[in-house]
Formats: C-alpha cells, structure tokens, sequence
C-alpha cells in the first residue's frame, strides 16, 4: 500500500504485467463543433472493466453474486482499492458526470460506468470545405499508472453511437477506438493511452445553395459581357 494524494491506492492487481482496462465509448451527442477554436463537447457513456482478484468474494456467504455502488458510495469504494486513474488529455474545460454506477462481481471483475460531458480539443482539416470529412478525438491516459503497471484495450460491445442524434451541419458516420503508447515528461516509461475517434461528414446543402451557387451566378453575369452586342 501506498499514499497518494491523500488517499490509500493499493498496487495493481498483476505484480508480473500489466493490468489490462477495457474501455468503451457509446456517443450520445456532439455539441459545439468550432473548427476556429478546434474544440467540441462530447456527451456520452463510459465503461471501464478490469480484473483484480483481490476483490473477489463468495456469493454464497454475501448472499448476491455482484456489488452495486452509485453516487458517494462509488468515490468511498476507490479510497479503498485499486483503480485506472483514468483521465480525458485533450479536455479544455471542466468534465462531468452523471448516474456513476461501480460493480463488483463475485469474481473480482469491476465494471465502472458513467454518463460524461465534456469540452475537447481537436484538429480540423478545412482544405475540403465544404466537402470535408473531420475526425473527433477523445484521448484518455492513466495519470497514475505506465504501460508496464496498465494497458488500455478497446472494448467493442459497447462503444458505438445514438442514431437518433441531430447534429446541425454534420452527420455522424463512424465511431472508432484504438491504443497507442505516448511518450511523457512525467516518467522514463511510456504510458497507454486510448483514443475515440468519432468520423463526422459536413452536410454541403447550405454552403452550396447559399454561398457557392450566388457566386456562380454572379461570375456567370460577368461572363454576359462577352456575348453581348453593340448595335450602334
């Protein structure tokens, strides 16, 4: 055991390689595209699962085969064990959330989830506008714990998108998830970090009936001099 922050973290549950922490986003919305701030706000799910021995418990003796823990419960539940220290690095504003549920299962498998909302920051690569297709990313790395004490793994069964959502200008096309390693200041050993990609597409109808259809009239015009005729 150890002090961290004031609070007592115990060690990773594997001494002999890293925990693996699968990771799942479902997209709930997207607000505030900026391409001139590169920013936007995502609002969606997230769980988080790992394994950690240490926590498991006979069913029979408790009586129920999961522990259930929501709002306080959850924070006094990690001031006790171990857990991904997680957080959003491309995050320009304040993150919250909603409706924190932790479980715990009879066998030491932890599943954390949380409805979140939060201001990121992107790139925009505009040279196809209006015809452009953007990539929206949501970066989340361990502050606490490197790539040989955590590594991140891309949890498919639940990361994907709300069909229902309406977005003004864009439409969602794909929701994407991968691990990489990243280099930091903070330690000689890389961390894992795992990336969201959300692919979004422009819709063109207003730039192009608004904008770029006037202009082409407009040079069409110009062009009206070279067919007219003096009859003087």
């Amino acid at each position: 055991m150890r002090e961290s922050d004031g609070n007592t973290v115990t060690e990773p549950p594997n001494p002999s390689g890293p925990t693996l922490v699968g990771v799942g986003f479902f997209v709930n919305d997207i607000r505030g595209i900026d391409p001139v701030r590169d920013e936007f706000q995502f609002r969606g799910y997230v769980q988080v699962l790992w394994c950690d021995p240490r926590l498991a418990f006979d069913p029979e003796g408790t009586g129920q085969k999961e522990l259930v823990f929501t709002g306080d419960r959850v924070e006094q539940e990690f001031k006790r064990m171990w857990f991904a220290s997680g957080y959003p690095v491309n995050k320009v504003g304040e993150l919250s959330f909603t409706e924190r549920v932790l479980r715990i299962r009879h066998d030491g498998t932890v599943v954390q989830s949380i409805n979140i909302s939060v201001p990121l920051a992107t790139h925009y690569d505009l040279r196809r506008f209006p015809l452009d297709r953007q990539t929206l990313e949501l970066q989340v790395e361990s502050y606490l714990w490197n790539r040989d004490q955590l590594q991140f793994v891309h949890d498919e069964t639940i990361s994907g998108f709300n069909d229902g959502i309406s977005i003004p200008e864009w439409n969602i096309q794909a929701v994407n998830g991968h691990v990489s390693e990243v280099a930091v200041m903070r330690s000689d050993t890389p961390f894992s970090r795992y990336i969201l990609e959300i692919e979004i597409t422009r819709k063109p109808g207003f730039y192009l009936w608004k904008v770029f259809l006037p202009l082409v009239v407009i040079v069409a015009l110009s062009w009206s001099v070279f067919w007219m005729t003096d009859d003087r």
